[in-house]
């Protein structure tokens, strides 16, 4: 089977698969199937994060920070060794902690799990927003590391892992919390984020000429970004219509459409910041023609945050 057919098979069992939960499952079987994905990706980024700390080394072994720490962990797995070689606990610690590091990539997932479920806590109590708005300044963040961005420069592992948390956790409570509001407000995000992907795609294609961001993704350019913000507003403006958005808070809703659509490119440049540290194509292998898991949400963990805080804050939304 062809490329193409395997990516066009796969993303038509995807539509199925995700419009059909949305829609059809009640929020806490959907807050399951979430959950689900966002360890899916988190295994995904462990293995990012692993891959940026030894990137550059022969031999596997960390780089920059990741290189002490390695040392460190090293020292403590051979003390006491006339040879230099892991015994007795120390040797199962440099087994977990080797090149695979399968240990730290399940510690990873357990505590995204945690995380997640401390989310689910607060959101059960009324403080919900708190986490998705620790997810917008995250973004914020993300934005400003973008713009100052440049190829080969020191690597933090420690710093990717935090970014995974904050990345993953947030945006699978906002899903969730919109889900619970109404599934179409969910729909309509997927709707969103799809359009302006396939927008600055083929509007890129067509009319590309400057680009975004070169030294992250250079098939993404200025033209294919204002193709995305043209189809993004027409279609914030027949969700307003559809969702009877307050003729007063028309304006308001179309500008955090296009402010959500910004975002989620940022997503997409973000995660393939990651994987262009990783030194890597795809985030996974999950999906056929597709990727991996992370390749797939990278948009929505941006937006899902910002949608659901704007529609709060601009009283849309009462949750």
């Amino acid at each position: 089977m062809s490329v193409l057919k395997q990516r066009i098979l796969t993303g038509l069992v995807l539509a199925v698969v995700v419009f059909g939960g949305i829609l059809l499952l009640p929020t806490w079987a959907f807050a399951l199937g979430v959950l689900a994905v966002l360890l899916g990706g988190a295994w995904e980024w462990s293995r990012l994060d692993r891959a940026i700390a030894t990137r550059g080394s022969p031999e596997g072994e960390p780089q920059g920070r990741g290189e002490q720490w390695s040392r460190l962990e090293r020292a403590i797995a051979t003390r006491g060794s006339p040879e230099g070689e892991p015994q007795g606990r120390g040797e199962q610690w440099a087994r977990l902690t080797g090149k695979g590091g399968q240990a730290g990539r399940l510690a990873y997932l357990g505590l995204i799990l945690l995380l997640a479920l401390g989310a689910a806590l607060l959101w059960q109590d009324g403080s919900g927003l708190w986490p998705v708005l620790a997810g917008v300044v995250w973004w914020a963040v993300v934005l400003v590391l973008l713009a100052i961005y440049q190829p080969g420069g020191h690597r933090y592992p420690l710093l990717t892992g935090l970014a995974g948390l904050l990345t993953l956790v947030p945006a699978g409570l906002a899903l969730v919390m919109l889900h619970e509001v109404s599934p179409l407000w969910l729909v309509f995000l997927v709707f969103l984020t799809s359009s302006a992907d396939s927008a600055a795609y083929f509007t890129g294609k067509r009319f590309g000429r400057n680009k975004l961001a070169p030294h992250i993704s250079p098939g993404k350019t200025r033209e294919g970004l204002l193709g995305a913000l043209v189809a993004t507003a027409l279609l914030g403006l027949a969700g307003a219509w559809w969702f009877q958005v307050h003729p007063g808070l028309w304006f308001y809703f179309v500008a955090l459409c296009l402010v959500t659509a910004l975002l989620s490119v940022a997503g997409d440049l973000f995660e393939s910041l990651v994987k262009r540290e990783a030194g890597v194509k795809d985030s996974g292998t999950l999906l056929p023609g597709h990727g991996g898991v992370l390749d797939r949400i990278d948009s929505l963990t941006a937006a899902a945050p910002v949608f659901l805080l704007g529609l709060v804050w601009g009283n849309i939304l009462s949750l």
